[in-house]
């Protein structure tokens, strides 16, 4: 399904949840198919920016930080590459 709107999408907005309610979780602490959202949003029909929704807890970001920067960086890798080839 991203596949098919992704050029519409301006903007994303990441985070985590068991699909009961809005969590807001660090992404990896719920039931998200992440490597498939990954890859939907990592292709050349999206090249917004990604926008990670996170708990106020700074105690999260310890553990999490550094998946949320792999996420950001193949983001930002995928993006200069298309922005490479054109």
């Amino acid at each position: 399904m991203i596949e098919q709107i992704a050029h519409l999408v301006i903007t994303t907005h990441i985070h985590d949840n068991h699909g009961e309610r809005d969590d807001h979780l660090l992404t990896g602490d719920g039931s998200v198919d992440w490597d498939g959202v990954l890859a939907a949003i990592n292709t050349d029909v999206y090249d917004g920016p990604i926008l990670f929704e996170t708990p106020r807890d700074e105690r999260f970001f310890d553990y999490k930080l550094p998946n949320m920067r792999t996420i950001a960086e193949d983001h930002l890798v995928r993006r200069q590459a298309a922005a490479g080839a054109q």
